[in-house]
């Protein structure tokens, strides 16, 4: 993975955005833009806006404590006690970051991690349990998580996490209105290169 490290701590991705250590569904590589692109675009765009989480566990008490801190962190937060209440909100609402508990009433949240992956492969996961195996920790890496943190969940841990996560989003992001912009730029060209014959 090859970043640039620009002002307020945040990473960016110029060259690709895959890594050894986390699977994103593909590998994708884009032109090194100059420090000056960036810095217009995050001027010009709402790429630095709130992360999204869904807290997605079946203990009621655990979920609101996290829920509040997290709101006093300054995330726009939304919660659920099951994978089927969980699927409602990824549906209609904007969610970047799941935490993720590995047991669900209704789901194992190894196989709900896959689903989401499969289906929503820019959403970010973190994985918590408080009987989480070696196997299951290994198997949820390979399947996409960004992190994984025991129960009951420190909220030093729990920052660390979304810090590190929100950096990935936002490279994201980035990389995405990049992109975009190359696109856009390339169609007026050709559309130009049309009127002028």
């Amino acid at each position: 993975m090859h970043f640039i490290l620009l002002t307020h701590g945040i990473v960016f991705a110029t060259v690709t955005y895959t890594s050894e250590n986390i699977n994103y569904p593909e590998t994708r590589t884009v032109d090194s833009v100059t420090i000056r692109q960036i810095l217009t675009g995050l001027k010009t765009h709402k790429m630095l806006e709130k992360i999204s989480v869904l807290i997605l566990d079946d203990e009621a008490n655990s979920t609101e404590e996290i829920f509040e801190f997290l709101q006093k962190e300054g995330y726009t937060v939304f919660s659920a006690n099951s994978a089927k209440a969980g699927q409602s909100i990824i549906k209609r609402e904007k969610v970047d970051v799941i935490i993720l508990d590995l047991y669900l009433p209704d789901a194992n949240g190894l196989d709900f991690l896959g689903k989401i992956k499969a289906e929503y492969p820019n959403i970010e996961v973190i994985m918590i349990s408080g009987q989480g195996d070696v196997d299951s920790i290994i198997r949820s890496i390979r399947l996409g998580v960004v992190d994984f943190l025991r129960k009951p969940l420190r909220q030093i841990d729990l920052s660390s996490a979304l810090a590190r996560t929100k950096k990935i989003q936002q490279s994201y992001r980035i990389i995405t209105w990049h992109e975009k912009k190359q696109l856009s730029h390339s169609s007026e060209l050709e559309l130009s290169q049309k009127h002028a014959s």
